[in-house]
């Protein structure tokens, strides 16, 4: 317990002009991208045309809609928060993208301000706190998905900055198992809310919110009252929802979207090989009998029935969608249309690769070297997990990961510096020997 305590203490030495710079460079920077992005005429498309179009119709009063059709099939937080927007600057794609780079530069601030609570673990590995943060900081700044999607009206661009706000209240009271019952049921209520937030905007993170209770089990902590306490949140905040969707719907529980059976059926077909396959349709479609939502579930079904028809089959297609989840391989969203996101095809192709494999390889070396009896440790496994087990589940969509990569930036960092200690040890060895000699 000791050892958790001193490795996530919270510290008040952030420096909040460091803050500030941090949160103006990665906005100012975003900025830029996104005004290129539309001078080069870029469009939106697939979902995050979806995205525009749903924020459009609610600011203008008609409901989540497209082209008058009620929509079961996309997340309403980031179209709610857009509609905000465009409720008072007009249904604009810019003003989206205004503040799609808004949130990057908080997702940096953010990410800065988690690295300070691993100021201890930082300062273990021989780093000093400040310049850890600015490390981490600048990873963010320059992160070319994040950069992409800000020219993207996708929901990746809110769920970043809810997901650091729930690791950063679960890392700021990690002795919570000190204190009163009282106080750990309101951290759940925080951390509920946050969830919640989070899984308005995209169910991708709900894996996550299911490990964190054993990781509370694990360390010792008030768990009972912190699961409670952000059920009771977590419920109230999605019930209003759900219930609007009950009754649009004609009598179907959906509490975030209408789409799990579809892409889980593109990714565990007969074709599957760990990528989109866009074989997801069913024969009895053609008869025009089933709502989407029943599509949808009978989809699931199917993919199912697949998966109990040839076990082995599924296992190596696991294995399969592990080596891709895995992969740096980047975003298809790159060139999506022959649209180079990073203006030529050397960049758009090779700097999110390396970008990503940089990442990666940081964060297992982490998870490999680092001490597994620490909270950053135990909770670095539970987010890395969260995203592999999400592709293994559906696809190996590199959108899927990239939030919980962006969160564990700090975690990559860490890793790196211990390859570098471990480096630097073997070189001075390695000269006393021949020193000696």
């Amino acid at each position: 317990m000791t050892g958790e305590l001193d490795d996530l203490r919270w510290t008040k030495a952030v420096d909040w002009r460091d803050l500030g710079v941090i949160f103006l460079l990665a906005t100012s920077l975003r900025l830029v991208y996104v005004v290129c992005v539309q001078f080069m005429g870029f469009s939106q498309f697939s979902d995050a045309l979806y995205m525009h179009q749903l924020a459009g119709s609610l600011a203008a009063g008609e409901g989540f809609t497209i082209n008058g059709q009620r929509i079961f099939n996309q997340s309403v937080g980031y179209p709610a928060f857009i509609a905000v927007f465009y409720a008072f600057f007009g249904v604009r794609v810019e003003v989206a993208l205004v503040l799609n780079s808004l949130l990057g530069g908080v997702s940096a601030a953010l990410v800065y301000q988690l690295a300070c609570t691993y100021h201890s673990a930082a300062e273990g590995a021989g780093i000093a706190a400040r310049r850890f943060g600015w490390c981490v900081a600048g990873l963010a700044i320059v992160y070319p998905d994040s950069w992409m999607y800000s020219g993207l009206t996708t929901s990746e661009n809110l769920l970043v900055p809810l997901l650091l706000g729930m690791v950063l209240v679960h890392s700021r009271r990690a002795r919570v198992g000190d204190v009163a019952g009282r106080a750990a049921f309101s951290i759940g209520l925080i951390i509920g809310a946050l969830a919640a937030l989070a899984a308005l905007v995209k169910a991708n993170m709900l894996i996550y919110c299911l490990l964190l209770p054993i990781e509370w089990m694990v360390s010792g902590r008030r768990w009972l009252l912190l699961t409670l306490g952000a059920v009771v949140a977590g419920v109230l905040l999605l019930v209003p929802w759900t219930v609007l969707n009950y009754r649009a719907s004609g009598g179907h529980i959906i509490p975030f979207a209408a789409i799990a059976g579809t892409v889980f059926l593109d990714g565990t077909n007969p074709e599957a090989r760990g990528k989109p396959t866009d074989l997801y349709r069913l024969d009895i479609e053609k008869d025009g009998k089933y709502s989407e939502i029943e599509l949808n579930r009978l989809r699931f079904q199917k993919g199912l029935a697949y998966v109990k028809e040839n076990p082995a089959a599924y296992g190596r297609l696991l294995a399969l969608k592990l080596l891709h989840g895995l992969s740096p391989a980047r975003d298809y969203a790159y060139e999506y249309g022959g649209q180079f996101r990073l203006f030529i095809p050397w960049l758009s192709r090779w700097l999110p690769t390396a970008y990503n494999a940089f990442l990666l390889a940081g964060i297992l070396v982490f998870l490999v070297l680092g001490n597994r009896q620490s909270g950053i440790w135990r909770n670095g496994f539970s987010l890395f997990a969260s995203a592999l087990l999400l592709q293994m589940i559906f696809m190996a969509y590199p959108r899927y990961r990239f939030p919980f990569l962006f969160v564990l930036i700090p975690n990559s960092v860490l890793g790196w510096w211990l390859i570098g200690t471990r480096f630097r040890r073997t070189l001075s060895r390695f000269a006393s020997f021949l020193t000696a000699r």
